[in-house]
């Protein structure tokens, strides 16, 4: 079992952010489909022939470049932690974004 925390930051004005996380075991097949699945749900451009349902890949670099081939309301499957956003967010989006992962604790 290895579980990465993949998450999606949005940086907001005055040093403040947010994050919305998604955790998987990318080694638990049942995740792996999960995760293509969110291909079909969120997908800009839905390709699924790339990736093989029944042979999962331990790269957790693999999973974050899917995920960031999703829209970004993949991530509002997850958890959000931080700060809130201003009017400011709500008016103009965030001042910039980022993809990552982490082990999860």
């Amino acid at each position: 079992m290895k579980k990465v925390d993949f998450i999606f930051e949005e940086f907001l004005r005055n040093e403040k952010s947010r994050r919305k996380i998604l955790t998987f075991d990318i080694d638990d097949l049942k995740d792996w489909k999960k995760l293509l699945r969110y291909i079909n749900d969120y997908g800009n451009e839905p390709d699924l022939s790339k990736y093989n349902e029944n042979e999962i890949s331990n790269d957790p670099k693999v999973w974050l470049k899917i995920l960031q081939g999703c829209q970004e309301g993949v991530f509002n499957e997850g958890v959000e932690v931080g700060d809130e956003p201003d009017e400011h967010y709500w008016d103009n989006g965030p001042e910039s974004i980022k993809y990552y992962f982490n082990l999860a604790k």
